[in-house]
């Protein structure tokens, strides 16, 4: 076992003093993996991680079925090698404790904090905080602190993310957590979503004095239609901006769309998302392309591809980790960028636990500065109950 895990263990170069939050995180999460990792091989659902923090749950009660506690932590190290100079970094991604209550039979409530990944001190701030109501299979309603989804990537929970990051252009259209309410449903093969937003945070909440964005989307089930897959999804989201001049929770564009298509088999998926967006600055343009194969139960090979442009410096470099190069002189801003990524996931215990790498480059062209090329090596772990 200890080979498994030497790989991300010693890849880190940062010092890991006694008293370093990067050792204490290091060390409270991988204690149980080998205990996890015996597990046999199951389904990416892995119910026996997710049974023991439930505190109470009793499905024919009237008022309280069920009272969970909830948990994530994410921890990722990077090496960045780029031509404005290189990096290296343990970053704890993210780190969540929180509780699921199912009550009065079609109700739901679902809160979580992110923890300070420094440790100096338990509460960082609300991540979560939402209701949600489920009448029957085909209705949702949600109101709340809670993630306005858009797009292939972002409507993805991080939990079961294949990738180590969103995306460039993913990252610089789609919104925040916002409060808000939303609603979805599906009518036959058709699946639709609506939502309205307050357009900024001060802080974690908001006065609902700076505007509103909607968000919507319409979708077309077809795996029916197709044999030997069982997911075959086409929709478009759009993000429809009224806030007003710098609100926070959603990006400076008057509109967002992306018209993305999703196909998943017994061993693989593939997905392909175009995305656009203008008004309010330069716009921006570019697609995403990818997907997954399961060579064994465990191992999971994945690999993408990114290309956007636009005008005027309209693209940034992700934050992750090529804008933070030591070196970046005007380099962070440009017209034209593309990526590559290649990558594995190795389940120990479906998506509840699993190590993560891969090696992503960028490059970014066309801007008032020089021309950014970079190399990122990742390899973390993500954890979940």
């Amino acid at each position: 076992m200890e080979g498994l895990y030497a790989p991300i263990i010693t890849q880190n170069k940062m010092p890991l003093r006694s008293s370093s939050p990067y050792r204490k995180s290091a060390l409270l999460l991988c204690a149980g993996m080998p205990l996890t990792a015996a597990l046999p091989a199951e389904q990416r659902s892995g119910s026996d991680l997710a049974s023991w923090p439930i505190l109470h749950e009793n499905p024919d009660a009237k008022l309280l079925q069920k009272v969970a506690l909830t948990g994530r932590y994410q921890g990722f190290y990077a090496n960045l090698d780029s031509n404005a100079g290189n990096l290296s970094r343990y970053e704890t991604r993210r780190w969540r404790v929180g509780t699921s209550i199912e009550f009065l039979e079609d109700w739901t409530f679902q809160a979580d904090i992110n923890i300070d990944p420094d440790l100096r001190g338990f509460y960082e701030s609300t991540n979560d905080l939402y209701f949600t109501y489920q009448a029957d299979s085909d209705l949702k309603f949600h109101l709340g602190r809670t993630k306005a989804v858009w797009g292939s990537q972002w409507r993805q929970s991080s939990k079961t993310f294949a990738f180590v990051e969103w995306g460039q252009l993913v990252d610089q259209l789609r919104p925040t957590r916002a409060i808000g309410t939303s609603l979805e449903g599906q009518g036959g093969q058709w699946i639709w979503e609506a939502g309205l937003w307050s357009g900024h945070l001060d802080g974690e909440w908001s006065h609902f004095d700076r505007g509103a964005f909607a968000t919507t989307s319409l979708g077309y089930d077809f795996a029916n239609k197709l044999d030997g897959v069982n997911r075959a999804e086409w929709r478009v989201d759009t993000v429809w901006n009224e806030a007003a001049s710098g609100a926070n929770a959603v990006k400076p564009y008057e509109r967002a769309v992306s018209s993305w298509l999703w196909l998943e088999g017994e061993r693989w998926d593939c997905f392909f998302d175009a995305m656009a967006a203008w008004g309010g600055r330069p716009a921006a343009f570019g697609f995403l392309t990818g997907g997954t194969f399961d060579v064994t139960d465990r191992l999971e090979l994945t690999a993408r591809y990114e290309h956007s442009w636009s005008r005027k410096d309209g693209l940034r470099l992700p934050s992750r980790f090529a804008r933070q190069a030591p070196d970046l002189d005007g380099t962070e801003r440009g017209d034209n960028y593309h990526s590559l990524y290649a990558g594995f996931n190795y389940y120990l215990h479906g998506d509840q636990l699993k190590l993560v790498g891969g090696i992503q480059f960028d490059g970014m062209t066309g801007g008032s500065g020089e021309n950014y090329d970079g190399v990122t090596y990742w390899s973390g772990m993500r954890l979940y109950f």
